[in-house]
């Protein structure tokens, strides 16, 4: 019976569809209190899957809903991301906002403030 069940094991793992890995990992912007967490997915091509953040006194951090983000640039060639996020009643308490990165610098503008941050680009 046993080498039966490792001919079928074999014949599985043989046969079984295989899919790449696709990695996950992220991008931060930290200052002022304020976190934006971008996880980012890595199929083809780097592509930001889910957008959260934290604010000041929040305990955890917060889904932003990714039909209102609009990813206009994201090279991690160049290093550089353009991310805007527009209010909606489905996440009330999170302001519209606009995140920059560039190799070097991070900007957060929300609210009429303006946080300016280190970019670390270590994914």
């Amino acid at each position: 019976m046993k080498p039966l069940l490792a001919l079928f094991a074999a014949l599985v793992l043989a046969f079984a569809p295989t899919r790449s890995a696709h990695a996950t990992s992220t991008l931060q912007f930290d200052g002022e209190g304020y976190s934006v967490d971008l996880e980012i997915g890595d199929d083809e091509r780097p592509v930001i899957s889910t957008v959260r953040i934290g604010q000041p006194g929040d305990k955890d951090y917060r889904p932003v809903p990714r039909q209102q983000v609009r990813v206009k640039e994201f090279d991690t060639q160049r290093k550089r991301l353009e991310l805007h996020y527009t209010a909606t009643d489905q996440a009330p308490g999170i302001p519209s906002f606009t995140l920059v990165m560039t190799a070097t610098e991070a900007t957060l503008t929300l609210e009429g403030r303006r946080i300016v941050s280190k970019a670390s680009w270590e994914m």
